[in-house]
């Protein structure tokens, strides 16, 4: 079984400006953080979407946090609930193999 570590969890994005980018560095293990609570959450098998993520788990972004876990390798797949909204989730597949270290 493939085990994910915390480490794999790479923050890509770049501001175009200086002090937005300023920012963003400082908070990188903030959003490093973000990504595992997240990443566990999704481990348990169930969906999230962004509203559960903002009032549960104090996540504002929710859509950023998912595309830097999908930018570190990690199949996190998404299905409409209507009205703009959606719902993300860990494939079974990817569940039976994978565990959180």
């Amino acid at each position: 079984m493939e085990q994910i570590r915390e480490q794999k969890l790479k923050t890509y994005h770049r501001h175009n400006n200086a002090e937005s980018q300023e920012s963003f560095d400082i908070n990188m293990e903030k959003f490093n953080r973000q990504c595992r609570i997240v990443l566990e959450q999704l481990l348990t098998g169930r969906g999230m979407n962004c509203f559960d993520a903002m009032i549960s788990l104090k996540i504002m972004d929710l859509r950023r946090r998912i595309k830097t876990l999908r930018d570190s390798g990690i199949p996190v797949a998404d299905r409409p609930l209507g009205g703009g909204r959606k719902e993300y989730y860990i494939t079974t597949e990817f569940l039976r193999n994978y565990r959180l270290v």
